[in-house]
């Protein structure tokens, strides 16, 4: 097994689309800031209302002493958004094109005909790849608040800050993992690069509209229960994980299902990595 580790990180070293997303979630980042920025301008007057596509409301418009917009925006509640929407999306693609990617080469059809056993080898890549994620979500994690700071200066750096960042990013690149899972066992499924991304996807956008209707659902037949299919799907967890003072129920709920879906994902991948021929 340490070598087909060493195989993946060579690989992983390799894989373009690792660097591409870094560099991606850098652009999207600086783009995220700027806009706050150009808002801001807008508010006081600075800039026409409208320009390079950034509208401001009227309401939003700047009173006398009110706080600008740069202000109000927390480095914080930037990364929440990146975490919650951005950084999943494109760490999803990558999973895709690092696990689909082996089938089109024949990487794998190469290390099983060498007779180990299967599934030795997709739990390396499982593991390795739920790695990789999360080493994205930490490399999108740092390049925020690096932007963070050289875009509302120094001023906000203090024990505080690093804290809530700390709290904050640890849970959500925690549910990072159990998701990440999820589409390696999609991916193996698939293998079939546009199928794995556009599954991937659809997971990612529609699968809280299910749990919703889900909840309405058990809400009228269990009005006084208070059960909640959203509370254990894991893209609900990482869209619902509050950014501050995260409670200490949701928190044990988010080790809990991190838990039950890595393990679910992982079983359903040894399964049909198994069984499944290898063409």
């Amino acid at each position: 097994m340490v070598n087909l580790l060493k195989g993946e990180l060579y690989k992983l070293r390799k894989a373009k689309s690792f660097y591409i997303c870094c560099m991606v979630f850098a652009v999207f980042i600086v783009m995220v800031y700027g806009m706050i920025i150009m808002a801001e301008k807008i508010q006081k007057g600075e800039m026409q209302n409208g320009s390079y596509g950034v509208t401001v409301t009227e309401e939003s418009m700047a009173e006398e002493g009110q706080e600008p917009l740069a202000a109000e925006v927390s480095v914080l509640e930037v990364l929440g958004q990146m975490m919650a929407s951005f950084g999943i999306f494109t760490t999803s693609i990558f999973i895709a094109i690092f696990v689909v990617g082996d089938y089109g080469t024949g990487a794998v059809k190469n290390i099983v005909g060498k007779g180990m056993d299967r599934w030795k080898i997709f739990v390396v890549k499982y593991s390795f790849t739920v790695f990789a994620a999360a080493v994205l979500l930490l490399i999108m994690t740092v390049l925020t608040v690096l932007a963070g700071i050289i875009f509302k200066g120094t001023g906000i750096i203090g024990a505080q800050f690093f804290r809530e960042i700390a709290a904050y990013a640890g849970v959500q690149i925690m549910l990072g993992l159990a998701l990440a899972g999820i589409i390696v066992f999609v991916s193996e499924l698939c293998r079939n690069l546009s199928a794995a991304i556009s599954i991937g996807i659809g997971i990612l956008l529609f699968s809280s509209a299910l749990t919703g209707l889900l909840d309405l659902g058990a809400r009228y037949l269990l009005p006084d229960a208070g059960f909640r299919f959203s509370d254990y799907w894991i893209v609900d967890l990482i869209s619902n994980c509050p950014i501050k003072d995260i409670e200490s129920g949701f928190l044990l709920r988010a080790v809990i299902m991190t838990i039950v879906w890595i393990a679910l994902s992982l079983a359903g991948g040894i399964w049909h990595f198994k069984k499944a021929d290898i063409k």
